[in-house]
């Protein structure tokens, strides 16, 4: 093993030409790793680059036979905030980072070119590779492939680049793809255990197990897995394919049903690895398995805005793979996540406290179950002397004088989440009041409030979620002082 050491890009995002997505950025040389790792010097990376290379012709091929995979640009683009090199051999690194679909259809052979630059804007190396993303059947040709990218998913890609490092300042990449209709494959490969990491001489090596839970039998197939440090930086990209039946010339396939073993050897140091994203994919290989059909009891889901436990009764014939996943992030507990012939299969819902109805779906094969979840009703209720700020946080407000008894102010909501009060005449603001959702920042709901006034007042605002009231006042006489409370409620959701 040679000495590992790092190199950290942090990038600097440049405007978009002609819709094509390119990012810059500084190079920086650190000799220990923050937020990105240096892999080791190996005679292994050799055997992946012939790997690569040999994945990228048989894209090729795919993408001239398939006559709707016009190059577009603009829907995907550079995710993150840099990209990673290490030292791979020689003079080559290995150039690793990753992109996000943001169009509303899903993307097929996306694919990369990465221009890297010295200071002084004189292009040092250039190169292209596909993403690692979703693995999909190409209607038009009935062939499957790796490099699509669903709506909003995220892929990732590397690449082996050959240039003198301490030229390098910035790198521009430049996204092309396809629009080719595009369905599930009838094969279904999922991961059924692992990657489980372990440290083989300072650096990790990945094994686990794939399961074709599918309606058909798959070859050629593998498992993509981008390493990362603790701050999520790229350590390392690679593949393995699985070790399982021989089926059509390919020693790794899966038969229906079937689990195989994967054993992974990267480049990540153990020192500094702390988890792992992957991919599977394959290529479908015989028909359908007949009759394996399956139906729904019930066939969709309406339910309160309350957390719910509910089942539904799968049916399908023995011997019948099958998984089940949620894909709503307030969906969650699916038990069993697989399995074989009929079954229950229970789900868990989260409350539902906006008043806002939702929908998500369970995947279960190719059939997805519709669930939709009431919004809740708010207990906040709106008056003359009252107004419903966030849904459920109702403000009201009394004031006094010196020479007259305390009186309820007249409250006017101006948006969701602000509104004033007022005393004396409809024209005259008194007192603003904002309530702010600082959740996700400490959670708690903030309260902020600013007085025009030195007559005395008694604010009040109540959530009304959970009868909790929160109360300022600002005494006669005296300016209102500002208001900006942001522990008022600590009472998230």
């Amino acid at each position: 093993m040679f000495n590992s050491y790092v190199i950290r890009i942090f990038l600097i995002m440049l405007s978009s030409l002609a819709a094509i997505s390119q990012v810059s950025a500084q190079a920086s040389f650190i000799s220990r790793p923050v937020l990105v790792q240096a892999g080791s010097s190996q005679e292994k990376d050799l055997g992946r680059r012939t790997r690569i290379e040999d994945r990228k012709a048989r894209v090729d091929l795919i993408n001239t036979r398939d006559t709707n995979t016009a190059p577009k640009t603009g829907d995907v683009v550079f995710e993150g905030d840099g990209f990673y090199v290490r030292e791979a051999f020689g003079s080559t690194y290995y150039v690793m980072a990753e992109a996000r679909n943001i169009g509303s259809s899903t993307k097929t052979f996306v694919k990369v070119t990465i221009d890297l630059y010295d200071r002084y804007d004189n292009l040092i190396a250039s190169d292209w590779t596909y993403i690692w993303g979703t693995c999909m059947t190409l209607t038009s040709i009935d062939m499957e492939t790796d490099t699509c990218l669903k709506h909003n998913e995220v892929g990732f890609f590397g690449d082996y680049m050959e240039f003198s490092y301490s030229r390098l300042d910035y790198g521009r990449f430049t996204f092309e793809y396809g629009t080719s209709p595009v369905v599930v494959p009838d094969a279904n490969v999922v991961i059924s255990s692992g990657p489980t990491a372990r440290d083989y001489y300072g650096d990790i090596k990945l094994n686990g197990t794939l399961r074709n839970n599918g309606l058909s039998d798959a070859k050629f197939v593998k498992i993509a897995c981008a390493l990362r440090d603790d701050t999520d930086g790229l350590l390392d990209i690679d593949f393995d394919y699985v070790d399982g039946s021989s089926i059509d010339g390919s020693s790794s396939g899966l038969h229906q049903g079937e689990t195989g073993s994967f054993l992974m050897y990267t480049s990540a140091p153990t020192i500094y690895y702390r988890s792992t994203t992957s991919t599977t994919s394959w290529d479908d290989y015989g028909s359908v398995t007949p009759g394996c059909s399956l139906s729904l009891s019930p066939g969709s889901a309406t339910l309160g805005a309350s957390s719910h436990l509910a089942q539904i009764a799968l049916t399908i014939p023995a011997g019948c793979a099958w998984t089940a996943e949620s894909q709503a992030s307030w969906i969650s507990a699916v038990n069993p996540a697989q399995g074989s012939g009929p079954a229950t299969i229970t789900y868990r819902v989260g409350e539902n406290t906006s008043t806002s109805q939702r929908s998500g779906t369970i995947r279960i094969n190719d059939t997805l179950f519709a669930v939709t979840q009431q919004g809740s009703q708010s207990a906040c209720t709106a008056d003359q002397q009252h107004i419903c700020l966030g849904d459920r946080f109702r403000v009201s407000a009394v004031y006094q004088t010196q020479d007259a008894p305390a009186a309820s102010a007249r409250a006017v909501k101006l948006t969701d989440d602000t509104g004033y009060l007022w005393f004396f005449d409809a024209n005259n603001i008194e007192v603003v009041v904002k309530l702010l959702n600082g959740c996700s920042i400490n959670q708690h709901y903030w309260v902020f409030a600013a007085g025009l006034t030195n007559v005395g007042v008694q604010l009040e605002v109540v959530d009304t979620a959970g009868q909790v009231s929160w109360n300022h006042t600002s005494p006669i006489g005296s300016a209102f002082a500002p208001v900006q409370d942001t522990i008022a409620f600590a009472s998230c959701p």
